[in-house]
């Protein structure tokens, strides 16, 4: 069986995006902004307003998000690729029901999912509560992993496989 490295990188940015309270696009500007306005005033930035005398505080402020996103652009790609993930299944067939499902177990932040029977203990727990079908709450799981890999430009596994017909080079199983 070849190991989708994927998957473990969909889970961990989904318990990430729940880590950081499900934010929007928009609630991450907000807060990208709020913590340069607190933050903007470092020593750098005080030597060049002294040196530039150009700079308003608005500059300061703008020039602090932009470095604050390209340093943090990981995790805001991230976020952006959730965020997109459940809008594509949300207006999908049953898509409210697949959302359920998704933010029930991946969105859960008291639970380690890489730890063995976690996953299925949740399903389990989904299942009774939600009155959802494992077989479906398991569908809905790897499609949002899949949505996700595809809009975050992730490498899949189906990837791997075309390219290597393509390029003409053997794929490892793990």
């Amino acid at each position: 069986m070849i190991k989708d490295y994927t998957h473990d990188y969909a889970v961990a940015a989904f318990v990430f995006y729940a880590a950081c309270g499900c934010p929007s696009d928009e609630d991450v500007q907000r807060m990208l902004y709020k913590w340069a306005e607190k933050n903007h005033d470092s020593p750098e930035s005080r030597n060049k307003r002294r040196r530039r005398r150009l700079l308003t505080e608005d500059d300061l402020i703008r020039e602090k998000v932009s470095q604050t996103e390209k340093t943090l652009d990981c995790c805001i790609a991230d976020i952006a690729a959730v965020n997109r993930m459940l809008d594509a299944v949300a207006e999908e067939t049953m898509g409210n029901d697949k959302v359920k499902c998704i933010k029930y177990i991946y969105f859960c932040r008291n639970v380690n999912l890489s730890s063995r029977g976690s996953m299925s203990a949740l399903v389990q727990k989904c299942v009774t509560d939600t009155g959802l079908n494992e077989s479906f709450i398991y569908r809905s799981l790897k499609q949002a992993r899949e949505i996700f890999i595809r809009e975050r430009g992730l490498r899949s596994s189906a990837v791997t496989e075309t390219a290597a017909q393509i390029f003409g080079f053997a794929t490892q199983n793990h």
